[in-house]
């Protein structure tokens, strides 16, 4: 009995793919090419539905095209060491949760600039000055200098670094070894760094005056 093969209508109906995104997977090789009909339709058979099911859940979870490549591969080596999917998925989380963090620095951003707006007839707004020039809205957008122990080596510069840029997407940041401390110019809040500054593995000694 011949297989029977469906258009890329037929094919976004069962699995909720967009028919232009098909195409596009199409493009970038994470979904075989479809054979084509005599009339040069593309044409798919029953294990498409499956594949493409298996992409349309791995990017509803956020991994990116080139690690849903991977984890294809793995699906389909029957000899694949599950510490590798593990892996995978390890490298996304920490991707996701750094996002998030980014995203809660931008919360606490609006937060602090709205605080600090009197929201009345008067025509001074330290939001609007704070997205004309990050240096002019007010005392609150000051550099502040924190004092941080801990750090022994280039290495632990640049950590820290990372994780108070992730921590503080809108502000700017620069990390000195010697002494040790973190500048901090932007819209900001000290829990903020503090947090930062222990979770990448150092001591928070506070403000410098």
């Amino acid at each position: 009995m011949a297989k029977q093969l469906m258009t890329i209508g037929a094919l976004s109906k069962k699995t909720g793919v967009p028919s232009k995104t098909i195409r596009y997977y199409e493009e970038v090789g994470v979904l075989p090419l479809a054979a084509r009909g005599l009339n040069g339709y593309r044409r798919y058979g029953e294990e498409a539905i499956e594949r493409l099911s298996f992409i349309a859940r791995a990017r509803a979870l956020g991994f990116p095209l080139e690690d849903v490549r991977d984890l294809l591969a793995l699906w389909a080596d029957p000899h694949r060491a599950s510490a590798e999917v593990k892996a995978l998925a390890r490298k996304h989380l920490d991707a996701v949760e750094g996002k998030i963090r980014a995203l809660e620095g931008l919360r606490a951003t609006l937060e602090t600039l709205i605080t600090h707006c009197p929201g009345s007839d008067e025509p001074d707004c330290p939001i609007l000055n704070a997205l004309a020039d990050a240096k002019g809205g007010g005392d609150h957008m000051e550099k502040i200098t924190y004092q941080v122990t801990g750090m022994t080596c280039g290495g632990c510069v640049r950590a820290l670094d990372r994780a108070l840029k992730a921590a503080l997407p809108t502000a700017e940041v620069e990390v000195t070894l010697t002494p040790g401390q973190a500048h901090v110019n932007g819209a900001h809040e000290a829990a903020r760094v503090r947090q930062a500054v222990v979770e990448a593995g150092f001591v928070f000694e506070g403000r410098v005056e």
